[in-house]
């Protein structure tokens, strides 16, 4: 163990550390997903924590979204190592630190296979056949990158990251929160869940809310508003 500069090198020491940054990552990228579909049309019922992925939305028609969170590049060798983990009856997303240039390219060519299957087109057969060449070739399954969603949150912006979505949430609804309070107060809460596999609905997410000196404006009106349906 090289303690130099009070910094421990050895992964026998340091795993923890990791762990724990890769919880934090998971959390708080949970909590930015939760905002993002917290009252998106068919949005958010509940969210879980560790129970049959890092993180599950589902939604109020009992859709399911389940997540993977890795503090690592996204990268071909990565899908591969996943593709035939994930129940594709689902919705999935795998969301990264970043994207390495192989897999962004990956990207890319998927979205504008996507793109040309979803416009008028007669050769969606083609289109298809070169997309699954193209996949073989990279030892992927074509539908399955197809079908999965990809993310990226670079771990030293985690945080902004989480209190955008809060804001985002909050500019929608003409409200002013406390977002940082908010913010540390979710993931008191989310940390709690993840260690007993539990999860948040929509309404515990919304009463959380409400603690955090929630008011509404309109029209340069500001009144409060603890009422978040």
């Amino acid at each position: 163990m090289d303690t130099t500069a009070n910094v421990v090198t050895d992964r026998v020491y340091t795993g923890g550390q990791i762990a724990s940054i890769g919880f934090e990552q998971q959390d708080l990228v949970g909590i930015k997903y939760a905002f993002k579909y917290l009252d998106a049309e068919n949005g958010l019922d509940e969210i879980s924590f560790e129970t049959e992925n890092d993180f599950v939305i589902v939604l109020k028609d009992s859709t399911k979204i389940s997540a993977q969170v890795k503090i690592k590049a996204l990268s071909i060798t990565l899908i591969k190592s996943l593709q035939k983990d994930l129940d594709l009856s689902q919705k999935n997303i795998i969301i990264g630190s970043y994207e390495d240039e192989d897999f962004r390219n990956l990207r890319q060519k998927k979205e504008a296979v996507i793109a040309m299957l979803q416009g008028k087109t007669f050769e969606k057969d083609k289109i298809m056949a070169g997309w699954t060449e193209h996949c073989n070739r990279l030892g992927l399954d074509p539908n399955f990158v197809l079908s999965v969603d990809f993310d990226t949150v670079d771990p030293k912006g985690k945080y902004d990251n989480a209190i955008g979505a809060i804001a985002a949430w909050a500019d929608k609804r003409k409200m002013i929160i406390d977002a940082n309070g908010l913010l540390k107060d979710l993931e008191v809460h989310v940390k709690h869940c993840r260690c007993n596999r539990a999860s948040l609905s929509e309404k515990e997410i919304k009463n959380i809310i409400a603690e955090h000196g929630t008011v509404k404006y309109e029209s340069g009106i500001i009144t409060p508003s603890n009422n978040l349906s």
